[in-house]
């Protein structure tokens, strides 16, 4: 999208987002059960949470070099695609994605995501790989593919359209 477009402090806040609600792990070393809705996969992947972090980076726009509905919408919508996400997986007993509305915890009908075990465990074991392969194919290659899309088909038709070369 080009520094201009997106400013890598929107960028690094958007990463940090979307990686934000994976700290809940931590609920499950303090012995939260996994039910609770302060466990794993529950507020934490909503997105009422995911609203929260785009206001809270609505009010540091201007640190993160844009403009704040940019920021909001940047940051916030990179903080929903985690529970999102989080739906596609094969295992687990879902994702509180409408709390505080709801605390049924919901999947996708289509699960393609393979879940490794959580911490260390998942290496010793293996199922790490191919978690992390399974996200390849499902999720960051499909984002490969729209992010060229965007850059090189997308963007030139609108700055042609606006006269721009």
């Amino acid at each position: 999208m080009g520094r201009a477009r997106a400013p890598v402090p929107l960028v690094v806040a958007g990463m940090v987002a979307a990686a934000l609600p994976d700290l809940d792990v931590i609920s499950l070393s303090a012995g939260i059960p996994y039910d609770a809705p302060a466990s794993h996969r529950g507020i934490s992947h909503s997105l009422a949470l995911a609203v929260f972090v785009g206001l809270l980076a609505w009010c540091c726009g201007s640190w993160l070099k844009a403009k704040r509905m940019t920021a909001f919408l940047f940051v916030g919508l990179a903080a929903a695609s985690h529970g999102l996400a989080d739906m596609l997986t094969n295992k687990g007993r879902g994702v509180e994605y409408w709390w505080p509305l709801s605390d049924e915890r919901y999947f996708a009908a289509f699960r393609p995501l393979d879940v490794a075990s959580i911490g260390l465990r998942g290496v010793r074991a293996g199922t790490i790989w191919d978690a992390l392969w399974s996200e390849f194919i499902w999720l960051i290659l499909p984002a490969i593919v729209l992010a060229l899309l965007y850059r090189f088909w997308w963007v030139p038709h609108i700055d042609s359209a606006r006269g721009e070369s």
